[in-house]
């Protein structure tokens, strides 16, 4: 069983594209953490970075198909973080996000 600290998970690109490309290394073992946060009712996290990236990757390295899937199935059910700093909106590295509660749109 996977402990998921809170109920929260972050999810980065590799996470997701490993859980929707067979050939991945990682796909099995990415479809049981995934199986595993639905049955605990964890709450995923991304960012828009990520999201965009594992967009791109899923296109040029899979499908449309998938990409298109992706957004449609997968984005929907994200909590999604978004950077601040002096609560102002701005561009900035993984490590510089914080959650802020209500900042979300």
């Amino acid at each position: 069983m996977v402990e998921f600290p809170a109920n929260q998970a972050f999810c980065d690109t590799s996470f997701f594209f490993a859980s929707l490309y067979p050939k991945d290394i990682n796909y099995e073992r990415a479809g049981q953490i995934l199986a595993e946060a639905l049955i605990q009712k964890i709450s995923l996290w991304s960012t828009w970075d990520i999201i965009s990236e594992t967009v791109t990757l899923l296109l040029y390295r899979f499908n449309s198909k998938t990409a298109i899937r992706f957004l449609d199935e997968i984005k929907p059910a994200l909590s999604i973080i978004y950077p601040v700093r002096n609560n102002a909106p701005l561009f900035c590295s993984g490590l510089d996000f914080r959650i802020i509660p209500g900042s979300a749109p």
